[in-house]
C-alpha cells in the first residue's frame, strides 16, 4: 500500500509541536486515524514525547530530525508520531512507565518504539545522531529496530505483551478494600523516617544531583513538622527552601524558579522555567512564612510573583506553561554573565556585587557567572545597595534576546496557581493577589463558555479534553476563592465539575482515570498515583474532594473521599517512589479541619490573625455578616448558629470545638491545634 506522508506539525495548537514543523520528517499527529495508518502500512511506531522548553529535546531535533539522511529513513520505515507531554501527559505517563519497565532511566525527549497496536516494545531518551558518549546512534537505533521488527515479530510480539501488561499492574491495578484501613498518620510517618536518610544535610534536597525542589517531599517534611513538632523535618524542608532560593536554580535578577539544578548544591539551573515550579514555590514559602516570619520567603514570593506577571501572564488572564532553557540556540545564555560584563556596568559598585554573587573573573559555570547568594564572601550585605545594582543588570538583560515562551494555558497549573495566589494574598494582605488569581480562574470559567472542562486552552479556545488533574485542580480553586470570597457561584462551580468527574473518569471501583473512560486513544486507563514534579493526580483529587466535601457538609461525598484514600494507599505499597502526594493527600483527608470565621468586617483582627497563622492541613471559610442583624447559619456538625458577633468556629473531622470570640482566643486556638492530634 502507497500513501503519500508529510509533516502535519503546522497547524498544531502546541508550541512544541509547531517547533518541529518544518523538519523534513512525516511528524504525525497522535489519532486513532494515525494507529489506524500504522497497521494498514505494516510499519512500526517510532513516538517522540517532549516539551517546548526542553534542552535536550532542542539538541536532538536539530542533530537528528532535522537531517535529511535520518529523516528519510524515518519516513521510510516507521510512522513517526510528536507529542508535547504537557498536552498529554496520561500518554506520557504510560510510555515513561514503559521505558522504566525496560530497566531504562526516564527523561526527555522520550524516544518510543510501538506495535501498531500502539504497545510499546523498545525505547530510549536521547540518542545522538551516530554513536558517541557511549551511547547508539540514532541512525544504528533505527535500522535495528526496523530489522527486529520486520524479521522476529514473535520477539516484538512477545515484549510489547509483557510490557503493556506490566504497566497494566504497575499503572491501572483495581482495588478493592473490604477489611483492612490504613492508618495516614502512621503511614506518613513511616514514609518520613525512611526519607531522612536520603536528606542532604549540607544543601537541602535528596542527596545527590541532580537535585529537584519535588514540592510532595518538601509536603511531607512541613506535615511532619506541623503534625509532630517533628524540628528535625522542620530545618531540613528550611534548609532545602532557603538554599533554593539563593542558588542558582533561582533567577536572582527576574525572579522565578528553574526546574532542577544538575549539580548537588543548587547552583547550576537547568535553565528552563515551569509555572508548576513557581506555583508550588509560592504555595510553600507563603506557608513557611506564616510559621517562621524569615524575610527571605516575601521576597522571594514578591519577586516571583512579579515574574509570573511580567513575563507568563497571558493578555486575557491565565498564564503560559513555561520559558525556554535556551536563547539563541544556547542553553542558559539569557541568564549568564561574564565578570567583564558586570565591571562595565556597575563600575565601582562592581566589587562588592560580585563578592556577594559569587561572580569571579574565570566563572562558576563554563566560564561564565551564574548569579548566586550561596557562597557569598559578604557576611553582613547591604541589600539595598544590591537590588540597586540588579536593578541595573536586569535593565541590561532585557536588551538580550529572550527565551521563548510556551503560551499554551494548562489547566490543572493554572489552578494550582490559583490556591498558591490566594493563600500569598492572605498572609501578605495583598488582595490583589487575591484578585490575580480570581481573575486567572475566570479566564478558565469564562474561556470554556459552560462546555466541559478541558486540560489546555490555545488562545482561550479548549484543545485537549481534560485529565481528572484538571478537576482536581479547579474543584480547590473553587473552593479556596469561596473560603475568601464568600461567593456561592464558585461552589455552583465546584459542584457542576464533580458531576462531570464523575461522569467522565469515575470507574466502576469509585477509582478516577487520568484519561476519561470515554477516550479510546490510550492502551491503558490509569490512575496516575505516581508523583512527578508535582503531587499526583489521585494525591489532588483526594485533598480537593476532602475539602469539597468539608465545605458542603457533604457525609456521602466525604465516604467516598474515605474509600478512594484507602484504596490508593493500598495501591502506592507496590511503588518503589512518588508515593508522597498520595500520603500527604491521605493525611490531610483524614485530619479534616474547617475554620469557619464570622466578623462584620474584611478588615477585622480575627480575619487578619487567620490569614496570618494559615495552615496547610485547615479549609477556612470567611463570611462578612452585618452586626446589626442576627443571622442564622448552618455550621458543619453543629447545626443552625445565631450569629450576631464575631465568632470563630473551628471543626477537625466530624468534632468541633466550642467557639470563640476574641482575637486572643483565636489565636490561642490555632495555636493549641498545632500540632493536630488525629
Amino acid at each position: 500500500m502507497t500513501v503519500q506522508l508529510s509533516n502535519q506539525l503546522k497547524l498544531s495548537s502546541s508550541a512544541y509541536l509547531r517547533q518541529h514543523a518544518d523538519q523534513p520528517v512525516h511528524w504525525q499527529i497522535w489519532s486513532k486515524e494515525t494507529l489506524e495508518l500504522a497497521k494498514q502500512l505494516n510499519r512500526p511506531i517510532l513516538l517522540s514525547i517532549g516539551y517546548a522548553a526542553c534542552h535536550w529535546c532542542h539538541v536532538m531535533a536539530h542533530e537528528s530530525f532535522d537531517d535529511e539522511m535520518i529523516a528519510h529513513y524515518m519516513n521510510e520505515h516507521f510512522i513517526n508520531i510528536k507529542i508535547d507531554r504537557e498536552e498529554r501527559p496520561d500518554l506520557d505517563q504510560i510510555y515513561m512507565a514503559a521505558l522504566t519497565a525496560m530497566g531504562e532511566q526516564g527523561g526527555w525527549p522520550l524516544t518510543m518504539f510501538l506495535t501498531p497496536d500502539a504497545e510499546p516494545f523498545w525505547g530510549g531518551t536521547y540518542f545522538p545522531p551516530h554513536s558517541r558518549y557511549n551511547r547508539p546512534g540514532f541512525d544504528d537505533v533505527l535500522r535495528g529496530i526496523n530489522q527486529l521488527y520486520h524479521q522476529d515479530k514473535e520477539k516484538v510480539n512477545h515484549n510489547s505483551r509483557v510490557i503493556t501488561e506490566h504497566i497494566r499492574q504497575r499503572l491501572a491495578q483495581n482495588i478493592n478494600i473490604q477489611s483492612h484501613e490504613h492508618n495516614a498518620l502512621e503511614l506518613h510517618q513511616t514514609y518520613t523516617q525512611r526519607l531522612s536518610s536520603m536528606l542532604d544535610l549540607h544543601y537541602g534536597g535528596i542527596k545527590g544531583a541532580p537535585k529537584f525542589p519535588s514540592a510532595p517531599l518538601m509536603e511531607i517534611l512541613w506535615l511532619q513538622h506541623l503534625n509532630h513538632k517533628d524540628q528535625s523535618a522542620y530545618d531540613a524542608f528550611h534548609l532545602s527552601l532557603r538554599n533554593m532560593l539563593q542558588g542558582g536554580i533561582y533567577d536572582h535578577l527576574g525572579g522565578g524558579l528553574c526546574r532542577y539544578s544538575v549539580d548537588d548544591h543548587w547552583l547550576v539551573p537547568h535553565f528552563e522555567k515551569m509555572l508548576y515550579d513557581n506555583s508550588q514555590l509560592i504555595k510553600h514559602s507563603s506557608f513557611a512564612y506564616a510559621y517562621s516570619q524569615k524575610k527571605l520567603l516575601r521576597i522571594r514570593i514578591e519577586e516571583t510573583i512579579e515574574w509570573l506577571q511580567r513575563e507568563l501572564e497571558l493578555p486575557q488572564g491565565g498564564f503560559a506553561s513555561s520559558l525556554d532553557a535556551d536563547s539563541e540556540g544556547v542553553e542558559g545564555k539569557y541568564y549568564v554573565w561574564q565578570n567583564e560584563e558586570i565591571d562595565e556596568l556597575l563600575g565601582y559598585d562592581s566589587t562588592a556585587f560580585c563578592a556577594a554573587y559569587n561572580v569571579t573573573s574565570h566563572g562558576n559555570w563554563e566560564g561564565c557567572n551564574i548569579l548566586n547568594r550561596l557562597h557569598s564572601s559578604v557576611e553582613t550585605p547591604d541589600e539595598e545597595f544590591l537590588l540597586r545594582c540588579k536593578e541595573r543588570l536586569f535593565e541590561a538583560r532585557q536588551q538580550r534576546i529572550p527565551p521563548a515562551r510556551d503560551d499554551k494555558l494548562l489547566v490543572d497549573w493554572n489552578g494550582q496557581l490559583i490556591v498558591a495566589l490566594v493563600n500569598a494574598g492572605r498572609v501578605f494582605d495583598r488582595p490583589d493577589w487575591i484578585e490575580l488569581g480570581r481573575n486567572t480562574y475566570a479566564a478558565i470559567m469564562g474561556s470554556l463558555n459552560n462546555q466541559p472542562l478541558a486540560h489546555s486552552l490555545a488562545d482561550y479556545v479548549a484543545t485537549v479534553p481534560a485529565l481528572s488533574s484538571d478537576y482536581a485542580a479547579m474543584i480547590n480553586a473553587a473552593v479556596a476563592l469561596y473560603g475568601y470570597y464568600g461567593d456561592e457561584h464558585y461552589m455552583l462551580d465546584a459542584r457542576r465539575l464533580i458531576v462531570e468527574l464523575n461522569d467522565n473518569h469515575c470507574d466502576e471501583n469509585g477509582d478516577y482515570r487520568l484519561t476519561a473512560l470515554t477516550q479510546d486513544d490510550v492502551i491503558i486507563h490509569i490512575h496516575a498515583d505516581q508523583d512527578d514534579a508535582t503531587p499526583s493526580a489521585t494525591a489532588q483529587l483526594i485533598e480537593a474532594l476532602a475539602r469539597l466535601a468539608l465545605v458542603d457538609q457533604d457525609y456521602e461525598l466525604q465516604q467516598h473521599v474515605e474509600a478512594l484514600s484507602q484504596r490508593a494507599l493500598t495501591r502506592i505499597q507496590s511503588l518503589t517512589y512518588g508515593q508522597a502526594g498520595i500520603l500527604n493527600a491521605a493525611l490531610i483527608s483524614q485530619s479534616a479541619m474547617i475554620l469557619h470565621i464570622f466578623t462584620d468586617s474584611v478588615d477585622h483582627p480575627m480575619i487578619k490573625i487567620t490569614n496570618q497563622m494559615i495552615d496547610m492541613r485547615r479549609t477556612d471559610i470567611i463570611k462578612i455578616i452585618d452586626n446589626d442583624e442576627m443571622r442564622e447559619t448552618n455550621i458543619p456538625h453543629i447545626g443552625l448558629q445565631n450569629i450576631n458577633h464575631p465568632s470563630a468556629y473551628l471543626c477537625i473531622g466530624n468534632q468541633c470545638l466550642l467557639p470563640v470570640y476574641s482575637n486572643d482566643d483565636l489565636e490561642k486556638l490555632l495555636k493549641e491545634n498545632a500540632p493536630l492530634q488525629i
